[in-house]
């Protein structure tokens, strides 16, 4: 996916040139030999860059890779536009074509979260969920403890699985930052808490009534989703 170029830094959505050299199916130095080419040709991006408001932006990250020293370039949408016209790879190609959704996407999703700060009365409905999923991870602990007694050796890993279950029926998509419940809107956010109050009375019938651990997350999974259907038909604006 596209997406998985792109990252929030400082709170804008910048590329990785190392990233972006894996996808496109380059070497690393390809890529900066690209960017300097850039640079060379838009001289004055080596000075706009180090200013907020320029609309090409980029800096550097110092890494090693195999005990080998290199510059990571992390760019902005404006920048790696310059850049990824220059490459010439089938998958670059391909990528050339709709690499701004990625950008978009994210940026899109930072704005929300910045608006939501502004709403007092979103900041209190996001207050009261996050209480709902503290009981909610309360109630998954039970299970992981049930799941470890019954013989799971990654029974922990229900935390995240069950979460992702949950984002999944409400065809939620998950980014790293920012933080998905912080780009809900409010009728997100109820739709969200609804079913993980559901997840936690399934886990705790399942777990009454003695359902093996495995059996207990399928059930559960297939109880968020029937429930969840409904709702992902309506438009949510």
């Amino acid at each position: 996916m596209m997406t998985t170029l792109v990252e929030n830094k400082h709170g804008e959505a910048f590329a990785d040139s190392a990233l972006v050299a894996r996808k496109f199916g380059m070497k690393h130095k390809k890529v900066e030999f690209v960017i300097q080419n850039v640079l060379n040709d838009y001289p004055d991006l080596r000075v706009l860059s180090k200013y907020p408001h320029s609309s090409e932006k980029y800096f550097t990250e110092e890494r090693i890779y195999h005990g080998q020293p290199y510059t990571a370039y992390m760019m902005n949408r404006g920048f790696f536009s310059l850049v990824a016209m220059r490459f010439t790879t089938r998958p670059a190609r391909e990528w050339q074509r709709n690499f701004n959704t990625a950008f978009y996407q994210l940026e899109y999703q930072l704005l929300l979260a910045k608006s939501h700060q502004q709403d007092e009365q979103w900041v209190s409905q996001r207050t009261q969920a996050k209480l709902l999923r503290k009981a909610e991870t309360d109630v998954i602990g039970q299970f992981v403890n049930y799941a470890t007694v019954q013989g799971s050796h990654h029974a922990s890993n229900y935390y995240s699985l069950i979460t992702t279950a949950t984002y999944r029926a409400l065809g939620l998509i998950q980014y790293k930052q920012p933080n998905l419940r912080n780009t809900l809107n409010a009728l997100q956010l109820s739709w969200l808490v609804t079913l993980e109050s559901l997840v936690q009375a399934s886990l705790r019938k399942y777990m009454s009534n003695g359902v093996p651990y495995k059996e207990i997350y399928k059930l559960v999974t297939n109880d968020i989703t029937q429930y969840a259907a409904p709702l992902t038909l309506l438009e949510v604006y």
